[in-house]
Order: C-alpha cells, then structure tokens, then sequence
C-alpha cells in the first residue's frame, strides 16, 4: 500500500488529533482520575492508529505481524480505560455515585495477562495473506472469541453506563458528558464494524 494512500493518510490523522487531545487533556489537571483516563483513551487511540499503520507499509510480514499484535494490544487499553472513565466522569449525580469500580484492579490484571498471550507468536495472530486489495491477518478463533468477549464488555460496557449516568446528569456536565459518549459511541460503533466484526476470524 502506497504511504499516501487515503486510509494511511487518515489513520496517521487520527493518531495526531488523538496524540493532541491526549496530551492536552493531561496537562489540563495530571492528578484528575477524569483527565488521565480521557488522555489513556485517546493516547491509546494514538498507537492503535500507528499500529495498523505500520502494519499496512511494513515490507517485512513478521515485523508487521507484531504490530497488528500491538493492535490487539491498543484495543485492550483502549475498552479499560474507556471503562474506567466512565466510572469516574461525571462527578457524582443525584441518583448515581461515580467512582472507579471496586474491581478495576482485577480487570487490569486480567488484561496484563491477556496482553502477554498476544504477544506469544502465533497467539491470536496466525500470519498474513497478500491480496490485490490488501493484507488480511489469519486469526485463531478461539483467541479471537476471548478478545472480542473481553473489548465488548469493557468498552460497550463503558457506553452503556455512560448513556445511563447521561440520564441523571444537569447542566453543563449532561452537555459535556453528551458530547463525549455521542462522539465516543458513533466512532466506535464504525471502529468496531470494520476492526473488529469484518476481520473476525468468524468470517474468515
């Protein structure tokens, strides 16, 4: 695939605006539980993005695997800290207390595990096929299953309590927290459809 392609082209956009917003958001308040959470989500937006955009140039198919494994890997930080955000933003609600959940340190840990079974060669990622219209990644079903199960709960779960703490939410925080899980939601839904329904290993 040629650099200037379009979807090199907008995936290295992305990464910038994203790289952008994380930054900025940490340096806005770095001891914020909401401002380090946002910043993690968008910072790992940042490295999925140049993952697969090394993944689509690199000539060399076993280095290029290992960054479609940072992918996966991105992808798993990118539902927990999602997660955890919701968790914590907005501050507390009439009807809603918000807190990091009492189990986070459980689910990181799982998700440690998770990332070093992905970084196994030949876990999740089998190879990678050469077509005219591009590179397809040959994926283990069953590892395939444990990835999707863990990012869907995590990330929709995430949405789904965003949505629900949207409706006891006033003022200016339901406007704000409005405009993130709209934005967050119709991104993901469009990121999930084409990373993670078309290339599952379920349609291979």
């Amino acid at each position: 695939m040629h650099i200037f392609a379009i979807e090199n082209l907008s995936l290295l956009f992305n990464a910038l605006i994203n790289l952008g917003l994380a930054i900025f958001i940490y340096t806005r308040n770095k001891k914020n539980p909401i401002n380090v959470s946002f910043a993690l989500f968008n910072f790992f937006l940042t490295t999925w993005a140049f993952s697969i955009l090394f993944y689509n140039n690199l000539n060399d198919l076993s280095l290029a695997i290992y960054f479609m494994k940072f992918a996966y890997v991105s992808a798993i930080f990118i539902g927990i800290s999602y997660y955890y955000f919701s968790g914590v933003f907005p501050r507390d609600t009439k009807d809603i207390k918000s807190e990091p959940p009492k189990y986070f340190n459980l689910v990181f840990a799982t998700s440690v595990v998770l990332v070093l079974l992905i970084l196994i060669p030949g876990y999740l990622t089998k190879g990678i096929i050469i077509h005219e219209w591009g590179r397809e990644t040959l994926l283990g079903l069953f590892e395939y299953l444990v990835f999707a199960i863990f990012f869907i709960f995590f990330f929709v779960g995430g949405l789904i309590r965003s949505w629900y703490k949207y409706r006891a939410t006033t003022g200016q925080s339901r406007m704000q927290l409005l405009y993130v899980v709209f934005s967050v939601s119709i991104a993901g839904t469009f990121g999930m459809f084409f990373n993670l329904i078309l290339p599952s290993a379920f349609l291979q």
